[in-house]
């Protein structure tokens, strides 16, 4: 398990291909100075064809890269992939239970929109 401060810093992004491979529209990725240096593989998702994005977001890297609806729905996916610690938001097309409702950001005072 990690602690969600070794996550950082973190990079959201509108996804590429508006979630056709990434599974959704947004993603957050993990320890953001080290991003572009991840690999061959997410470099050719960046700035390649449709196929090495496919290649990229059906390999076991991309695991570790949070998705969402939105950029703080994919950034409390990111902390439930590395920490296990279920974060959920309104615009999270995850259904929680209340045992690992844990938190919202929509309860903590961020505006829904």
């Amino acid at each position: 398990m990690t602690n969600p401060s070794e996550l950082y810093p973190i990079i959201v992004s509108q996804s590429r291909y508006s979630g056709v491979y990434e599974g959704a529209t947004w993603y957050a990725l993990p320890k953001a100075d080290g991003a572009w240096n991840w690999s061959d593989s997410f470099f050719n998702y960046m700035f390649g064809e449709d196929d090495d994005a496919q290649l990229f977001w059906n390999s076991d890297e991309a695991k570790i890269v949070g998705r969402g609806n939105t950029p703080n729905a994919a950034v409390l996916d990111l902390i439930d992939r590395h920490t296990g610690a279920a974060q959920w938001d309104d615009d999270d097309t995850r259904k929680p239970t209340s045992r690992n409702k844990e938190r919202s950001a929509t309860q903590d005072g961020e505006k829904s929109s």
